[in-house]
């Protein structure tokens, strides 16, 4: 929709500057008229753009304002996240501290239980044997550790 519009709303609706807008009308390029020491421009504004003059600083400020309560809120957000983060970093690597010494712990097990079941096999071996228990002593005193 076309309407008579200032020099300043002209080229706030045009997003373009006030040496700009009288360059293009020497050129011919918008339509003028003048009412006493006023001039009005003849510009196309879609209807759905935003009010032209007063309305325009305000519509600027609510957005910086909704811009601003965003930014604080994904920063408070951004910094909950980094904790959470960090909690669960620490909890990795107690879990993986633990595991370690788990690991050890049933290798330790499994290393005595093996003992165990070796010295249990070299008495079994030793009980299968027809020897009498002065054979057995000597055996043990004069056989080389291996």
């Amino acid at each position: 929709m076309e309407k008579w519009l200032t020099v300043a709303e002209a080229c706030q609706a045009l997003d373009i500057s006030e040496r700009t807008l009288r360059r293009r009308l020497k050129e011919g390029k918008f339509e003028t008229k003048r009412d006493g020491r006023c001039s009005y421009i003849l510009v196309e504004v879609p209807e759905h753009s935003p009010a032209i003059g007063s309305q325009m600083p305000a519509i600027n400020e609510q957005l910086v304002q909704q811009i601003q309560s965003e930014n604080k809120y994904l920063r408070s957000e951004l910094t909950a996240t980094r904790q959470a983060l960090a909690d669960i970093q620490a909890e990795l690597a107690e879990a993986s501290q633990r595991a370690e010494e788990s690991s050890k712990r049933s290798d330790t097990i499994i290393l005595q239980m093996t003992q165990q079941l070796e010295r249990a096999n070299l008495q079994i071996e030793d009980f299968t044997r027809n020897q009498t228990v002065w054979q057995r002593v000597k055996a043990i005193f004069t056989s080389q550790p291996a």
